[in-house]
């Protein structure tokens, strides 16, 4: 944990490193993001859980303010905050992503974004979002109860992905462009959702122009 805090690059705090940031009062940087269920905000902001969920929008801003850092807050309708920045929503998901793990995939797929250059807010906003999207696209194909991370993961989740969640997700897309993201390898699935056009359609957050000017060549 020490070694993570003193390498002065970006990072993703999740599970333990939040409970050990709790514990140290260690500060973060600006470029930071953390992860927390409600339970582990509770811990960083002294409270009891149901204050966190009796008011999850000030708990989001309570805890943006105390670490310094963009914030998602998980849980049904998990909440993406950033300094002097709107609280966004993430209007996908469902109960069946509430196992162990799926933390986990959330943080990966987060730092996976902030690692190509994304500013942190973008990363946290489209990270929560694809994951939530490949939750909703694996309920719909094996059902809530019983769902397993691996299920986002394995190469059946891979084909749920792009098959499913971009129409269930972005119901409002041209057809044409469901069918050009439908075709793309995984990889490349982040490349079209970060296309001017189908942000401005379908993210339901209030993306700054930073994650709206990148990857302007055509596909």
């Amino acid at each position: 944990f020490h070694a993570a805090m003193a390498c002065g690059k970006p990072r993703v705090l999740d599970a333990d490193a939040l409970n050990l940031l709790a514990g140290t009062g260690m500060p973060l940087r600006a470029d930071d993001i953390v992860t927390p269920h409600p339970g582990e905000a509770a811990r960083l902001l002294g409270c009891a859980i149901a204050d966190v969920q009796r008011d999850r929008f000030g708990a989001a801003a309570a805890l943006q303010q105390r670490v310094g850092c963009a914030v998602v807050l998980k849980g049904a309708g998990s909440l993406v905050q950033a300094a002097a920045q709107p609280p966004a929503v993430i209007c996908a998901g469902n109960p069946g992503m509430a196992v162990g793990g799926m933390g986990d995939l959330l943080t990966g797929c987060i730092a996976a974004l902030l690692a190509q250059g994304f500013a942190p807010r973008d990363a946290a906003i489209a990270g929560a979002l694809l994951h939530a999207g490949a939750g909703d696209a694996a309920a719909r194909e094996a059902g809530e109860r019983g769902l397993l991370p691996s299920y986002l993961l394995s190469s059946q989740g891979d084909r749920m992905l792009m098959a499913n969640s971009v129409e269930g997700l972005f119901p409002f897309l041209d057809h044409r462009l469901i069918a050009f993201a439908n075709a793309l390898h995984p990889r490349y699935k982040m490349r079209v959702l970060r296309e001017k056009h189908l942000l401005r359609e379908t993210m339901r957050a209030d993306l700054p122009p930073s994650i709206l000017k990148r990857h302007k060549q055509p596909y």
